[in-house]
């Protein structure tokens, strides 16, 4: 009622004004969708699928390094070194800044507490990279080896040096039975002695038992031999005497040591290097790695929620555009159509005398 009481520059006036209202609000409301759009997106290209990227980029220098200190372990090639420095310099380190960086901006609040233990198990990891790196190829690496070479080689060392002087003087005495048993027993000793340190060598490298059978039938014949001449020790010379005593000592000293050596080798602690790397260097690996899935896990879960709410804004900006065309042409609608049948009714009443006077 109150539109049919406008005048016609009123009701034009209102019709434009409205209309330029709904074009207003459409273009407010589009630009706002579009900033909230263009917001989450930022979100996801500068942040999200930078974070999940870097990640992964650690994780791989993670398992890179680990490979390299592996391969130093068992070739001692430089070259491995080379790529466990290279894991770091290229890897690890720029990708732990750049994730430093992203972190201003994450969302989850989890994120920054599996970043700070992150960096701290990263220290650790390195240090005991260096630890196994330096001690891999020592020989205080293989405890049983070290007793091997320093102690055990030496002492064989000097009782073949006995033996060998016993032989060298029995083959200046006349031959009897006797003495030909005598210097068949040296004989026999100084090839047992020359194998059995062969035998223990071998099981410290392989760890396989058989060397320790090897080693023991060696030994026991060696024992006899040993406990012949020591029942035959008056057909010796004076010289013999003294070597033979002196062999004896060695022997002494030298006996405990190939048992000491089997059980090193037996246990967990034969390789210092290998024991760090499976208790220390690796679990502290595997640990930054599990946290490492969980970031990538909580980012991805963000993207996917991201990418739900940039569809939903963009079906809701479309049905706002869609609700605003509608309302803005009912509005013409309604106003043109009043707008019309009023100029049309004035228009009908000013000619209508005309009409009549023609008439």
């Amino acid at each position: 009622m109150w539109l049919k009481n406008m005048q016609v520059g009123t009701k034009v006036g209102l019709g434009f004004t409205l209309i330029t209202l709904f074009l207003v609000g459409a273009v407010a409301i589009g630009i706002q969708q579009a900033l909230n759009m263009e917001k989450i997106s930022k979100r996801v290209v500068n942040l999200r699928v930078p974070t999940v990227q870097t990640s992964l980029m650690l994780l791989n220098g993670v398992n890179h390094s680990l490979a390299g200190l592996r391969g130093w372990m068992l070739l001692g090639e430089e070259i491995f070194n080379e790529e466990q420095a290279n894991a770091w310099t290229d890897e690890i380190e720029p990708s732990l800044k750049k994730l430093e960086e992203l972190s201003a901006n994450w969302t989850d609040p989890g994120n920054l507490n599996r970043l700070g233990v992150v960096q701290k198990k990263l220290a650790t990891f390195k240090k005991h990279q260096d630890q196994i790196q330096k001690i891999a190829w020592l020989v205080e690496n293989r405890p049983a080896h070290k007793i091997l070479f320093e102690e055990a080689v030496p002492l064989e060392k000097t009782i073949l040096a006995h033996i060998a002087t016993m032989i060298e003087l029995e083959t200046k005495i006349k031959p009897t039975p006797e003495r030909k048993e005598l210097l068949g027993a040296m004989a026999d000793i100084e090839v047992v002695m020359s194998t059995v340190l062969a035998n223990i060598e071998s099981y410290l490298i392989s760890g396989e038992k058989k060397f320790i059978k090897g080693y023991e039938k060696l030994w026991e014949r060696k024992s006899r031999r040993f406990k012949m001449l020591e029942q035959n020790i008056e057909l010796l010379t004076e010289e013999q005497k003294r070597a033979f005593n002196n062999l004896g000592a060695a022997r002494t000293m030298f006996e405990p040591l190939p048992a000491k050596m089997i059980q090193i080798r037996s246990g967990e602690k034969w390789n210092k290097a290998n024991l760090w790397l499976g208790t220390k260097a690796a679990p502290t690996a595997q640990a930054i790695k599990n946290i490492l899935y969980e970031m990538v896990a909580s980012q991805n879960s963000l993207l996917v929620a991201d990418e739900k709410e940039l569809k939903d804004r963009a079906h809701s900006l479309i049905t706002t555009l869609l609700a605003l065309l509608f309302g803005g042409g009912l509005i013409s609608g309604v106003l043109g159509s009043a707008i019309t049948r009023q100029i049309k009714a004035q228009l009908e009443e000013k000619i209508r005398p005309a009409k009549i006077r023609f008439s």
